[in-house]
């Protein structure tokens, strides 16, 4: 993002994601409801995490009501893109029981970590493709 630019993220009492920026120069804007702008977005069942990229592309994660993993990301200059159901996605493993911690590592990998309702520290991550998830506290 822009050099200080401040993003704020936040699960509305109504379950939808939400946001605030604020942009130098120009001051806050939103709130935004992303939920009814993104498809699949839907209810949330923790609040989100979010990362930046290098880049400036934002990733968005939360668990959803069905103890899904999901993410939604923002690329400058193309807009939002998502919601996408991960735990559907790398075959039905990984449901969350709490609020993800998210980060880029120096090789720009993303990666999730999660509690499961197991109690487990799980994670999936991402470099050219996505991988996991993967249950720590089992391995």
């Amino acid at each position: 993002t822009p050099a200080g630019q401040q993003l704020v993220f936040w699960q509305g009492a109504d379950g939808h994601l939400w946001e605030s920026w604020f942009t130098p120069g120009y001051g806050w804007s939103g709130p935004t409801d992303w939920s009814s702008r993104l498809p699949h977005a839907g209810q949330l069942g923790t609040q989100p995490s979010v990362v930046l990229t290098p880049g400036g592309q934002q990733l968005v994660f939360w668990g959803g009501p069905d103890t899904h993993l999901y993410e939604a990301w923002f690329t400058p200059n193309f807009g939002w893109s998502g919601a996408t159901d991960w735990t559907t996605q790398l075959g039905g493993r990984g449901d969350i029981a709490s609020a993800p911690a998210a980060a880029i590592t120096s090789s720009r990998h993303q990666i999730v970590f999660w509690q499961g309702p197991d109690g487990h520290v799980w994670e999936a991550e991402f470099a050219s493709a996505w991988s996991g998830p993967f249950d720590w506290t089992a391995g």
